[in-house]
């Protein structure tokens, strides 16, 4: 009797883990069969790219290989700009604050000629010679945004170009 008792006990087993195994089979294969049947997202290629290179004179010139500002199917790149006044091509570094207005004008310059506003910046990166500094800059920052601020970083750096002490790249997008 004990050996009967056994044997129906591993019969049953058998059985679940037999059922088990279909029943796992058949989910991981209609999974896949699911992931078969998906479309693929197709990715633009570069014929359906709009790509628009953005130049002011209000704004200083690239002091290097690259543009002042990219517009890119509805979205504005711009590059770092730092304190140079494109009036006179020098750098305005009588103080902090003095530096960070120069920034954002010529940053504001750049959202012009691509017809934008600061309303329409949805990212900014901060990059300051010295921490020390985040006050002051933040304060001038502010002052160009009315509400819905954008996201942001702020970082310190080791050096930045021409001795500067603050330099900030925007995205911005239409709309």
């Amino acid at each position: 009797m004990q050996h009967e008792q056994n044997s129906s006990k591993i019969a049953r087993r058998k059985f679940l883990a037999t059922g088990l195994g279909l029943i796992v089979g058949l989910f991981t294969l209609s999974s896949f069969k699911s992931i078969e049947n998906k479309k693929e997202i197709p990715i633009k290629n570069k014929k359906n790219m709009k790509k628009k290179i953005i130049s002011t004179t209000n704004a200083p010139s690239a002091i290097g290989p690259y543009s002042q500002a990219i517009l890119v199917n509805g979205f504005l790149y711009t590059s770092g700009q730092i304190c140079i006044n494109p009036a006179t091509n020098e750098l305005v570094m009588t103080n902090i604050q003095d530096e960070t207005n120069q920034v954002m004008k010529n940053l504001q310059a750049l959202l012009t000629e691509a017809g934008m506003t600061f309303e329409n910046v949805i990212k900014t990166s901060i990059f300051l010679q010295s921490m020390n500094d985040f006050q002051a800059v933040n304060e001038v920052y502010a002052s160009y945004f009315k509400s819905d601020f954008p996201a942001r970083e702020t970082v310190e750096v080791a050096k930045l170009p021409k001795g500067v002490n603050v330099e900030i790249s925007m995205i911005g997008v239409e709309g």
